[in-house]
Parts: C-alpha cells; sequence; structure tokens
C-alpha cells in the first residue's frame, strides 16, 4: 500500500471489518482479519471473490467469507497489500533424498513457495507482486540446483505459468539455469531430462539461453584477442598481461561473493525473524 507497511494491522486484527477464511489440504481453517479499505481496493478480484460467496455475519458482527486458496499461499497476498513487500519463506521438501541422491539436499527450500504465490498473484491481476515473486523465484533458483525439489518445481513451473505473457519477461532465466548446470553437470541433464521430455516449451527455451551463452562466450573470446593484440601494439610484456588479467578475474570472483553472501544473509536473517522465541 505505497511506501506505508501496515502489516502490523495484518498481523494483530486490530481494527479489522472483514474475515477471509481459507481451508488447507488437511482441512484447517485459517482465519485473516482484514480491513476492506485496504483489501479491496487494491485487488479488486479479492473483492469480487468476497461479494461472490455467501457473506455470513459472525457472532462479533463482523462479516466473513471463505476463499477456495491455500492459506499460506493466500498470506503471502495479505501480507504484500499490507506492506508492499514480498519475502519468501523456506518450507521443507516436498520428498526426502533416495539412496542414488545423496549429493543432493533435501533441506527447507523457498522455490514452491514463491511459484505459487507468483501463480496466485497473477490470478488475482497483483501484477508487482508477480514481478517480485518471479524475481526471487530466479534467484533462488540458483542456489537450490542440487536440491531434490528442483525437477518438480522446473516441471510446476512450465506445468502452470509459461502461458502468461509476462513469463518470459520475468522467468526466463529459470531456463538460462538449467543451461548453465546441463552443460557442466550431466546428472543434473538426467535430472531435468523428464521435466523436458514433458514440456517442449522448457528444451526450447534451454536450447536458446544455451545458444546466447554460447555467443556471448564467443563474443568474449573475440574481445580478449582484440584487447591482447592492441596490448602487444603497446608494448605489454606476456606477464603485466596476465596480471592484468588476473585482477579482471578477482574483481568477478569478488561480485560473485558478495552477490552469494547478500543472498544467504537475507535467507538467514528471514529465517532469524521467524524463528519462535526459546
Amino acid at each position: 500500500m505505497g511506501h506505508l507497511n501496515l502489516a502490523f494491522l495484518l498481523e494483530s486484527g486490530a481494527f479489522a471489518d472483514f474475515h477471509l477464511i481459507c481451508t488447507d489440504s488437511d482441512g484447517v481453517e485459517k482465519i485473516f482479519s482484514v480491513h476492506k479499505n485496504i483489501v479491496f481496493t487494491q485487488c479488486v478480484k479479492i473483492r469480487d471473490l468476497a461479494t461472490i460467496a455467501p457473506i455470513k455475519k459472525g457472532s462479533d458482527g463482523i462479516e466473513f467469507a471463505h476463499l477456495e486458496y491455500d492459506p499460506v499461499t493466500f498470506s503471502a497476498i495479505l501480507r504484500f497489500l499490507y506492506s508492499g513487500e514480498y519475502e519468501a519463506e523456506s518450507q521443507p521438501a516436498t520428498r526426502k533424498r533416495g539412496g542414488s541422491e545423496q549429493d543432493l539436499h533435501d533441506i527447507p527450500q523457498p522455490l514452491f513457495y514463491s511459484l505459487r504465490a507468483l501463480k496466485l498473484a497473477h490470478e488475482l491481476g497483483i501484477f508487482v507482486m508477480y514481478e517480485k515473486a518471479s524475481s526471487s523465484l530466479c534467484c533462488s533458483a540458483e542456489y537450490y540446483t542440487h536440491h531434490v525439489d528442483f525437477p518438480g518445481m522446473v516441471d510446476e513451473l512450465y506445468s502452470t505459468c509459461s502461458h502468461h505473457i509476462q513469463f518470459d519477461m520475468y522467468l526466463n532465466r529459470i531456463a538460462s539455469v538449467v543451461s548453465e548446470n546441463s552443460l557442466v553437470d550431466r546428472r543434473f541433464q538426467d535430472r531435468l531430462g523428464p521435466a523436458m521430455l514433458k514440456h517442449p516449451r522448457l528444451a526450447l527455451d534451454v536450447l536458446e539461453a544455451t545458444f546466447e551463452a554460447l555467443a556471448k562466450t564467443r563474443r568474449e573470446f573475440v574481445r580478449a584477442q582484440e584487447e591482447l593484440s592492441d596490448m602487444r601494439s603497446q608494448g605489454f610484456r606476456r606477464d603485466e598481461f596476465y596480471v592484468q588479467a588476473e585482477r579482471g578475474r578477482q574483481r568477478d570472483r569478488e561480485i560473485k561473493q558478495e552477490a552469494a553472501d547478500s543472498f544467504e544473509c537475507r535467507v538467514v536473517r528471514r529465517t532469524l525473524k521467524r524463528s519462535p522465541s526459546i
């Protein structure tokens, strides 16, 4: 809601004038105490769904309606409407490692959380959140390629989101991640093989990403040759060239490390933020 963070109103339920109720797969209801001026004015689709659903009045005099959404995913939508911010949460792995998967991880991951958040944001027409959740998913995908759930996430992504108009703009990085890892890891190829056979669009996207990567490598090679030729013409000695090249590589390593540290810091901070007090 602009730059004003009103998440405390959602968390406390203070001054709420409507209850939205969602039920999870186990039949457990989650009641969200919301404010119509915050939720309904920002998302017309939620307002319309609440109007279509049978509206009843509770013993406290507050109206309520049931919506057929997963409570966890719908909670992400509401937090965004109240705060204007999106933060992914890690969830338990959907399956355990098999006997031949000891090199993979089955730790909690945020892949499906962001995937389902962006799907619901698209359904509800909240496209700013769609963009942020997509960015979070792409970032997480780079760090969870060796997770047992990675192929399942890619499969679900292409099964449910590849028709989105915004897909190529915000989610094409996923195909690049698959391409980059497939080039250097045969086992990764085998893990993603079934998904690419199932989704020709995924196979095509990965192929295009591979061609783009090869073209970029060739351009960099040509540029390096030209720079080397220029340096030789200027009288650079070979050892000076290697020193300068190593400095460039060191800068690249530092930039990548800073990005990795920043991502890990955000994950740890969010985990600590949501950890219950002892």
